[in-house]
């Protein structure tokens, strides 16, 4: 009796030894990651982008999925001209992030607007205001990129949510009163009224 209830003790010491350990190496790692970026910042500073990149790869060898080291190596990326890198690895922390952040799916957002992957750009940004509606800074960056890609009524839907989500920002009406005219429902003076009455 007295033997199992020190194999029980021992076992139970072992298991609060493991979970102190494991919560000690991730304050570490968290800490090392933290050191990292740091270290990376004068690279970005001063416009080495390259070797921020090279900074973060190498990093990223001992920490390969740290979400914080990778979406600083894809900005790296995009910063360096790799969209198409950037694009990737932003894509890969969107898809195992996207129930919790919105940050990854914004930045691969712009990276493939500025690559001009303008798919990957339209879906980041649109599932961006599908998970947060009142999001107007993605919002409007999405129908000012529509409007760039002449995708007229897909940017004056987007506006009219808006809209009728009670957004009553002067640059929507703006937005409005232009697609209006380019998708022909009409002469945008409705949104030109309510755009000099703000």
């Amino acid at each position: 009796m007295i033997g199992v209830k020190c194999v029980r003790i021992f076992v139970l010491c072992m298991v609060c030894s493991l979970v102190f350990s494991c919560s000690s190496m991730a304050h570490i790692a968290e800490r090392q990651v933290d050191e990292i970026i740091a270290e990376a910042k004068p690279f970005n500073d001063g416009g080495n982008y390259a070797d921020a990149v090279l900074h973060y790869e190498s990093a990223l060898v001992r920490y390969p999925d740290e979400p914080r080291l990778r979406y600083n190596f894809a900005i790296a990326l995009a910063q360096s001209g790799d969209l198409t890198r950037s694009a990737s690895v932003l894509q890969r922390l969107s898809a195992e992030h996207e129930s919790n952040d919105l940050t990854y799916l914004k930045a691969l957002g712009g990276v493939a607007a500025a690559g001009n992957i303008s798919d990957t750009a339209v879906e980041s940004w649109m599932r961006v205001v599908e998970l947060d509606p009142m999001d107007s800074d993605t919002r409007f960056r999405l129908m000012r990129y529509l409007i760039e890609i002449e995708s007229y009524e897909a940017a004056y839907e987007l506006g009219l949510a808006a809209y009728r989500l009670h957004v009553f920002e002067p640059e929507l009406f703006e937005m409005l009163e232009i697609l209006e005219r380019q998708t022909g429902r009409g002469d945008g003076s409705s949104w030109s009224i309510i755009l000099t009455d703000q």
